[in-house]
C-alpha cells in the first residue's frame, strides 16, 4: 500500500521536478507603431533563458496574424547575464500589412520544457497613403524598406578584418622603410676612396673624347677650338701652377716664351695653335680639318714633354725624401 502511495505522489509531482530550475522570459516592442500600407515595422524581442539549447520561440501561425504578414526573423545579439546565470537573446521580427486598419499582433512566446511564457500583444496602426485628388495621375516611387541602424558591435564585426589587415600592411611598409633607410645610411657612411687617374691617362682620354665628337667635320669649328683651348689651359695650369684660364692669347704667348718650357713650345709650334684657336673662336674663318687634327697632336705631344720636364725636376726631391 505504501509503495502505491509513493508511486502516485512521484507521478503527481514529477512535472514540477522537471520545471524546477527552468527560468525563461520574453518581452516585445514594435517600432514604428504606425505605418502606411506596404511599409514595414520591426518587433524587437528580448528573450531570457537559462537553457539556450532547449528554448524555443513560439510564433503565431499565419492564420492568427490576420491582417499582418511576417517577413523575416533575425537574431542580432546574445549576451551572458552572469549575475543571474542567464542568457539574453535579442531578435528582430520584420512585419508588414496591406490593410488599412488597426492590426492586433498575437503574443509571442518562448517554451522551455513544459514551461511557457508569453509577451503582451502588440498593436500596429496601418494607414492609407495620402492621395492628391487634384492630381490623381501623379504617383510616387515605392519607398525602400525600413532598416535599423547598425550597432557599434555589428560595425566592428564587419570591418575588424579590414582594420587588422590594414594595420598589418602598414607594419610591413614601416619595416621596409626602416630597412631601406638603414641600407642607404650604411652605404652613405662608407668611405669612398677615389684614386685619381694619372695625368697622361686623363689627358689622352680627354683628347680622344674631343676627337670622337668630330666637330670640325660637322662645321662646328668654334665649339671645337673653345673646348680644345680650355683643355690645353687646364692641363698646362695643373703642371705649372699658373692660372691661365682668364689670360688672353697674348699673355699665354709671353708665358710660353719666357720660361724653361720655351724650347718645347717652339718645337711643337704651340703659338701657331693659339693663333688658330683665336681665328676659329672669334674670326669665324674656316680652318681645314687637317689643321685642326694637327692642333690636337701639337697639344698632346707638348703636354707630354712638359710632364716629363716637371717629373724629372721632382724626381730628386722624391729620392731624397725616400732616403
Amino acid at each position: 500500500m505504501k509503495i502505491r502511495q509513493i508511486a502516485f505522489l512521484f507521478l503527481l509531482f514529477f512535472p514540477l521536478f522537471l520545471s524546477f530550475g527552468q527560468d525563461i522570459g520574453i518581452s516585445s516592442q514594435i517600432q514604428p507603431q504606425e505605418i502606411l500600407i506596404g511599409e514595414q515595422a520591426t518587433i524587437e524581442l528580448k528573450i531570457r533563458t537559462n537553457d539556450l539549447d532547449n528554448t524555443f520561440l513560439i510564433v503565431p501561425p499565419d492564420s492568427a496574424m490576420h491582417n499582418a504578414e511576417i517577413l523575416s526573423l533575425t537574431i542580432t545579439d546574445t549576451v551572458d547575464l552572469k549575475s543571474h546565470n542567464l542568457k539574453e537573446i535579442t531578435a528582430h521580427l520584420l512585419i508588414t500589412s496591406f490593410d488599412s486598419t488597426l492590426v492586433k499582433i498575437p503574443p509571442l512566446g518562448v517554451k522551455l520544457g513544459n514551461k511557457e511564457h508569453f509577451a503582451h500583444p502588440l498593436f500596429l496602426k496601418v494607414n492609407l497613403p495620402k492621395v492628391d485628388m487634384k492630381n490623381v495621375d501623379v504617383f510616387f516611387d515605392i519607398k525602400k524598406g525600413w532598416e535599423l541602424p547598425y550597432t557599434l558591435r555589428e560595425i566592428w564585426d564587419i570591418i575588424h578584418i579590414w582594420v587588422y589587415s590594414l594595420l598589418l600592411i602598414l607594419f610591413f611598409v614601416l619595416l621596409l622603410f626602416i630597412f631601406i633607410r638603414y641600407k642607404r645610411n650604411k652605404k652613405n657612411n662608407r668611405k669612398i676612396i677615389s684614386v685619381p687617374l694619372p695625368y697622361l691617362t686623363r689627358l689622352h682620354n680627354d683628347l680622344e673624347e674631343i676627337e670622337r665628337k668630330e666637330l670640325p667635320q660637322k662645321g662646328q669649328i668654334r665649339i671645337f677650338y673653345s673646348q680644345l683651348d680650355l683643355l690645353f689651359r687646364e692641363y698646362f695650369s695643373e703642371l705649372t701652377k699658373i692660372e691661365t684660364l682668364e689670360m688672353t692669347s697674348r699673355q699665354m704667348k709671353k708665358i710660353l716664351q719666357n720660361n724653361k718650357w720655351a724650347e718645347i713650345s717652339n718645337k711643337h709650334r704651340i703659338v701657331e695653335f693659339l693663333q688658330n684657336s683665336d681665328i676659329g673662336k672669334f674670326a669665324k674663318e674656316s680652318i681645314s680639318i687637317e689643321n685642326s687634327s694637327n692642333d690636337i697632336q701639337k697639344i698632346k705631344v707638348f703636354l707630354e714633354d712638359l710632364y716629363q720636364v716637371f717629373n724629372e725636376d721632382n724626381q730628386p726631391k722624391e729620392d731624397q725624401t725616400s732616403n
